[in-house]
Parts: C-alpha cells; sequence; structure tokens
C-alpha cells in the first residue's frame, strides 16, 4: 500500500515539474538575469537557530547545564519584512526572496493548488484502500481459522475412516478364512453325517420291507401262555398242565398273577424255576417269603428269546466250602 501511495506522488511531481518547466521558460525571457536584489544589506536581520541541547550525563568530566526555570509564554511581535520589490519567504525567518524565488513561490503555489485535490483524492483513494485491505485482512484471517478449524475435521475423519478400514480389513480376513478352510472342513463333516444317515434309511428300508414281508401271513405268538393256571406250579400239574412251559400262578389272592416257568419234568414236576438275570435288574437277596410268593417276570427277560430252552434257567451258587452248588425249587 505504501509502495503505490509513493508510486502516486512521483507520477505527481513528475506532472508538475512540467508544467513547471514550460510556464519558467516563458518567464526567463522576460526577468533580469541577475534578478531583484535589496541595495541595503545592512537592514536585514539574522536570526538564530534552535539552540543545541545539552550534552548527555555519563562518564566525562563535563555535565549538563542546568535546565531553565520555564517561563511563561511571551507575546512574539511580528517582525516587518521589507521586501523591497521582492517578496517574503513561506517561512518568516528565511528573510526576503529575489524575484526568481518568487516566481518559483508562485509556480510552487500554483502547482499546490492544482496537485491539493489530487492529493485529496488520493488521500481517498488510500483509506479506502486500507478499509478495504482491512477487510480483506479480516476475511483472510476468518478464512485461515475455517480452514484450520476444516484442517482438523478432515484429520479427525481420516482417523475414523483409518479405524473402519481396519475394522472391515479384519473382518474381510475372518470371513476369507470362514470360506476357505472352515466353511470347506464343515461341509465334509456334514457330508459324511449325510452319508451315515443315507445308509441307516436304506437299513431301516431293508428292515421294513423285510418286516413287511413277514407280516403278509397273520403273527403268531412264539412262546405261547397256556390256558391252565393255578395257585402255583404243583397246583398246575395237577389240573393237567403237565408241559414244562410259562404258566400264570397267583399265590395271593389279593395280588395279580404273573408268569413263571414250571418245571413238571424234573423230580416228578411241580418246581418254580428261579432265573439269575445278568442285566442286574432283579435283586434275588430277598426273604423266603418273596421266593415263596415269587418275583420278577421270566418272559420279559432280556437276552432271553426262546422259551424253550429251561436248561439256561438254573441258579448256581457257592456253599461254605467254596464248591459248586446247584439248588432247585
Amino acid at each position: 500500500m505504501k509502495l503505490r501511495f509513493l508510486l502516486c506522488l512521483c507520477i505527481v511531481g513528475a506532472l508538475a515539474q512540467s508544467d513547471y518547466d514550460e510556464e519558467d521558460g516563458a518567464l526567463k525571457e522576460a526577468l533580469d538575469p541577475r534578478g531583484h536584489r535589496p541595495v541595503s544589506r545592512g537592514r536585514e536581520t539574522y536570526s538564530a537557530g534552535p539552540a543545541a541541547p545539552p550534552p548527555i550525563s555519563g562518564g566525562s568530566r563535563y555535565r549538563g547545564r542546568p535546565t531553565v526555570a520555564p517561563v511563561g509564554k511571551l507575546m512574539q511581535e511580528k517582525e516587518e519584512q521589507p521586501d523591497s520589490g521582492g517578496c517574503t519567504h513561506m517561512s518568516e525567518k528565511m528573510g526576503v526572496l529575489c524575484p526568481t524565488g518568487c516566481d518559483l513561490k508562485k509556480t510552487l503555489q500554483k502547482q499546490e493548488r492544482n496537485v491539493r485535490p489530487t492529493v485529496e483524492q488520493l488521500k481517498r483513494s488510500v483509506d479506502e484502500l486500507t478499509q478495504s485491505t482491512n477487510s480483506v485482512y479480516g476475511y483472510v484471517l476468518d478464512m485461515t481459522a475455517e480452514v484450520t478449524q476444516r484442517q482438523r475435521v478432515s484429520e479427525g475423519n481420516g482417523l475414523v475412516v483409518g479405524q473402519y478400514t481396519d475394522s472391515l480389513e479384519t473382518q474381510h480376513a475372518f470371513i476369507k478364512d470362514a470360506v476357505d478352510i472352515t466353511f470347506p472342513q464343515n461341509i465334509k463333516i456334514l457330508q459324511g453325517v449325510l452319508d451315515k444317515v443315507r445308509e441307516k434309511i436304506q437299513r431301516l428300508e431293508k428292515a421294513i420291507t423285510s418286516q413287511r414281508a413277514k407280516c403278509q401271513v397273520p403273527c403268531k405268538v412264539s412262546c405261547p401262555i397256556p390256558v391252565v393256571s393255578g395257585k402255583e406250579c404243583e397246583d398246575i400239574i395237577r389240573k393237567g398242565g403237565e408241559e414244562s412251559q410259562m404258566y400264570l400262578i397267583r399265590p395271593d389272592p389279593l395280588s395279580m398273577p404273573y408268569k413263571v416257568f414250571c418245571d413238571q419234568t424234573s423230580k416228578k414236576g411241580g418246581w418254580v424255576l428261579i432265573q439269575n438275570r445278568m442285566d442286574g435288574s432283579v435283586d434275588f437277596g430277598r426273604r423266603w417269603d418273596d421266593y415263596r410268593r415269587g418275583f420278577g417276570n421270566i418272559a420279559s427277560d432280556v437276552g432271553k428269546g426262546h422259551c424253550q430252552t429251561p436248561g439256561e434257567l438254573r441258579i448256581t451258587n457257592n456253599n461254605f466250602k467254596c464248591s459248586p452248588a446247584v439248588l432247585m425249587m
């Protein structure tokens, strides 16, 4: 801004110098080369310049003069400067000017009148430019603050985007491992399970087919229970049940009848055979009353599918001498 102002002043000074040179040429032709000078030199007065300041007190041996006490402002009378055909200087202390100086003064005053509006206009322009510059400077400061704020927001957004990117990369790696490794392994396992299920279905279909083939004729009971029943096996043999097989006995009239195997051939028959079942579902550590009344169900023994094999239904115990003994009841 200062450079522009100095440039404008230089342009105005150059224009003023050209105008002054043109007018000065015409004046020099009319004036005496020696110019007007006052005849009497004794009347000229000399005015001394301002007094020099006292020396600063320091390390030298000279010290400053004491200051003069302030005196009230005196009214100064204006000194009359005779021009003797000339003109006075702008500063009255400078005395009288020669005619050439007078012409120069008039020219400068004229140039000043011409230049003053331009200078005023330049001042106004400078003020306007200053205001505009201040406005622009304030706007630049605001924009700088806004840019700084947006840079901070952008950096924060960059951090958030980086975190989301890392999370997505981790999830992508997990999904890729699952698709490439876990899913094929699970598919193989499920394929094996499916094959086993298919084999079981085929076996079940074959079993169902065989069962359907067997059920085409009426089913027959493999272990039929005769109609003869009684209180015990001895009562049954007396009623005509002479075949060793399953019978229903009812020792107690208040209890329900149950199935037993009656041995009707050994020792003249009438024996109730008690079976030691290997699955441990029936406890044989009982009192004689339980043996007398009967307990358990021979027909439901697990693993005994043949009712015609009474030889497997023997009780073998050890006596006190650890020798085997057979007990029949």
